[in-house]
């Protein structure tokens, strides 16, 4: 459902301006949430959202209905292409495995060439 968000100065009487969360947005659009805050993040870093779209404390968003095809738009190139820009830390997992290795002593036996293996201490 989406949220009715009133500024006092910009609303006259009981006029209301509906505006999207990227919750909502993702849900309408069918796309997991972090790809579309990926491509609101590439509008707004760009410029190319309208004064109706927000963004208040440093990471809720509130999205216009005249910027919804915007951001559709900019969410089929986010999803071609799920590295380009990705914010999300890659961790490598490297796997440690320890071999105890027992201890052994090869001797020659002269020039014959024989080998005799002996545990060592």
């Amino acid at each position: 459902m989406p949220c009715a968000v009133q500024h006092g100065a910009e609303t006259k009487g009981s006029e209301v301006t509906t505006r999207f969360s990227l919750a909502e947005l993702a849900d309408m659009l069918g796309a997991p949430l972090p790809s579309v805050r990926r491509a609101v993040e590439r509008l707004a870093e760009r410029g190319e959202l309208t004064a109706e779209s927000f963004q208040f404390a440093g990471h809720t968003w509130r999205i216009a209905p005249s910027d919804v095809k915007r951001v559709q738009d900019e969410l089929a190139s986010v999803l071609a292409d799920p590295l380009a820009g990705s914010t999300a830390r890659q961790v490598r997992v490297k796997r440690v495995t320890r071999v105890q290795a027992q201890d052994q002593i090869v001797e020659r036996d002269g020039e014959s060439g024989d080998h005799r293996r002996s545990e060592g201490d």
